[in-house]
């Protein structure tokens, strides 16, 4: 906790049924609870409470602070349900540990690589990872993650995209739209801009446009100005999260490198291709993506995914879902989804979870 650059609360906090970990975790969580129901247990140090902090300080002594302020906190909150959804937060899962009364839920937040795992498994041997309820993505993560953490799990999909569900009907983005990895003002990677390359040839080829997703802020707009000089392609520039979910939901096709909107979107039965790859410039790769569908064993190339730039492969794999007939998609969704993406439009399972634990 940054004493500090925190704002400091004297109040004592409330009680209330639901007590959120992290302010980075509300979110999601705001639109569930249409009123603030909720108290928010910050620990990032963005406010501390003086009435817990001096309250932990004469019951628990200095030792362990932070730990026993998290206690505390909870405690006095007395929450029937605390709920993250900072997944990759692992202290989290000690929680239960220090205070076992109410129910502990976990929301995962994203896709996770590689060094996720390790990083897990790492802490998992110094402490006892444990939650009441573990919402995942997939029946693949389900495995995965229960090796390292005690939890009853429950296969949802994604939370945010649960909540901006796609509806029947819907003026659709016609042509194809990339999602792209870009986040900051730095220069793109070579692997995204290979991908970006090859992408606007084809549609020039197919007669299409390109609609470009844009990650960054308008601040970095002028990183994406040579892709202005070619005329079938479209910036969209993302604004908000619910801008993100309706740009996915009314496209026609989506392409991407590795990102969970991507994974978000086939979900949801639109059409998709996956390229993750790495990119060898002198000899030196500056992108690591995920491989597709992991922690899943997936081959390197299947129907709508690939794993390189081959631009003949490339072009066939797009062929090959932009035209597909929608029964064959169809087909093709329902025997991949419940290994790539779970989908539960308006969170219905993870509503009726916590209606359960407080009979509301």
């Amino acid at each position: 906790m940054n004493i500090l650059k925190a704002k400091w609360i004297f109040s004592k906090p409330s009680k209330q049924k639901y007590l959120i970990f992290d302010r980075n975790s509300t979110k999601a969580f705001n639109f569930l609870f249409k009123k603030k129901r909720f108290e928010i247990l910050d620990r990032r140090g963005e406010s501390i409470n003086f009435f817990v902090l001096a309250y932990t300080i004469l019951k628990d002594g200095f030792k362990n602070l932070k730990k026993h302020y998290f206690k505390n906190y909870i405690y006095l909150v007395d929450p029937k349900i605390v709920l993250s959804g900072i997944d990759n937060d692992f202290t989290f899962f000690l929680l239960k540990n220090l205070f076992p009364k109410p129910k502990y839920i976990c929301v995962q937040r994203g896709i996770r690589n590689s060094q996720h795992f390790k990083n897990l498994k790492n802490f998992r041997k110094k402490n006892v990872l444990k939650v009441d309820f573990y919402l995942v993505f997939n029946s693949i993560y389900k495995k995965k993650i229960s090796k390292f953490v005690y939890a009853n799990f429950l296969e949802i999909g994604s939370i945010y995209n649960n909540l901006f569900f796609k509806k029947k009907k819907l003026k659709q983005i016609k042509d194809i739209t990339f999602i792209s990895q870009k986040k900051d003002s730095r220069p793109f990677k070579h692997e995204e801009k290979e991908v970006i390359n090859l992408l606007i040839n084809y549609c020039i080829q197919k007669n299409l446009k390109l609609n470009f997703f844009a990650k960054i802020t308008s601040s970095y707009r002028k990183q994406l100005l040579y892709l202005k000089k070619f005329k079938n392609v479209k910036i969209i520039y993302n604004k908000d999260i619910q801008k993100n979910y309706d740009v996915i939901n009314r496209s026609k096709m989506i392409v991407f490198l590795s990102s969970t909107l991507g994974y978000e979107a086939f979900a949801k039965g639109i059409k998709t291709v996956s390229i993750s790859y790495i990119s060898r410039k002198n000899n030196k790769s500056e992108f690591n993506p995920i491989e597709f569908g992991y922690p899943g064993k997936f081959k390197k190339k299947g129907f709508f995914w690939i794993s390189n730039n081959n631009k003949k492969l490339f072009n066939k794999t797009l062929d090959n879902v932009y035209n597909c007939r929608p029964d064959k998609w169809l087909r093709i969704y329902k025997s991949n989804k419940k290994k790539i993406m779970e989908y539960d439009p308006g969170n219905k399972k993870l509503k009726n979870l916590i209606s359960s634990i407080t009979n509301d």
